[in-house]
């Protein structure tokens, strides 16, 4: 089958358009709905699933456990018992449209044995039925309603800007370079750029990007890498840009700082007492034995042992 029957002919599968997107400022509702055949399912496989801008908010799986439309976002949640049984009832009877849909377009294909003819076809029944009609109602109506409706119930989330925490991260290979990934977790919206910079020129076509991925909670994540030669990684900075930042961040990957080691203060503390006890032991025995001379020179020649010589003693140590 060519490609521009395929793209004709998979909007006609899904049963819901693939793509259903209403505009409303810089908001959208878009709608996917996927129906599949395979040998040895029972019925086709269908998944729903629906997104206020970037977040994904319901779904449903007909191969899954609870045969039910489900929440994909804490803020939907809030919804009332009515609104999960209206929305499981009106994806099932999509789904049953789309398993139907799907066995009229096959059996097109596999008459005329030609994808493009059997697109035609197909649409063409559709606007003998008025589907494209209804559609039309629904986007400019339903469709727009809903829209608002989610963004006043979500908007503490949905109009909302999370800004990314961010952190560089180093990674030594085999090679004896290193990959420098710089990560930006926990913003909303999705869109965001990550740019690596060697001296204040950019990298673009040295890094290694991936695409934005939701974490799970309503926000993104997302990372750019590059390769970096060892010994120069200070060269590089990464910069974030997203719209919940006042300025861009710029970071760059910090080396672990050494540490002062807490077991040669211990050992200094140790000797001085072990040095100060054998001074005051062996004043003692001389005193016992009378060997100090008079108590001008005895003043003279006695160590200094004020309350300043630990702090002295402990300076140099930690030094």
């Amino acid at each position: 089958m060519g490609s521009s029957a395929l793209s004709t002919l998979l909007p006609l599968l899904t049963g819901a358009l693939a793509l259903i997107q209403v505009q409303a400022g810089f908001h959208s509702l878009q709608f996917f709905a996927t129906v599949t055949s395979q040998p040895g399912l029972r019925e086709p496989a269908f998944i729903f699933v629906g997104f206020v801008d970037d977040s994904q908010f319901l779904c449903y799986n007909n191969q899954g456990e609870s045969q039910r439309m489900e929440p994909r976002a804490l803020w939907v949640r809030q919804m009332g018992p009515e609104y999960w049984e209206q929305q499981t009832r009106t994806v099932k009877d999509i789904a049953k449209n789309s398993r139907v849909n799907l066995k009229e377009a096959m059996d097109v294909y596999n008459h005329s044995g030609n994808g493009d003819s059997a697109a035609q076809i197909t649409l063409s029944k559709w606007e003998e039925a008025g589907v494209a009609e209804q559609r039309r109602s629904y986007l400019t109506g339903e469709c727009v309603e809903s829209l608002r409706t989610y963004l006043e119930i979500g908007k503490e989330t949905l109009l909302g800007a999370v800004p990314p925490k961010a952190h560089v991260t180093h990674h030594p290979r085999p090679e004896g370079d290193s990959i420098l990934r710089c990560w930006a977790l926990g913003f909303y919206p999705a869109d965001i750029t990550l740019i690596w910079q060697l001296d204040e020129e950019d990298q673009t076509q040295d890094m290694d990007l991936v695409e934005t991925r939701p974490a799970g909670d309503g926000t993104f994540q997302k990372w750019a890498a590059v390769v970096a030669p060892s010994g120069e990684e200070q060269r590089y900075t990464c910069h974030v840009h997203h719209e919940a930042l006042t300025q861009p961040l710029v970071l760059r990957w910090d080396p672990p700082k050494p540490t002062i080691p807490i077991m040669g203060i211990t050992v200094g503390l140790v000797l001085f007492g072990v040095v100060f006890t054998g001074a005051v032991a062996a004043i003692v025995k001389r005193k016992s034995r009378g060997e100090y001379p008079s108590e001008s020179l005895e003043r003279k020649q006695r160590p200094s042992l004020s309350i300043t010589s630990p702090k002295a003693f402990l300076q140099l140590s930690t030094s």
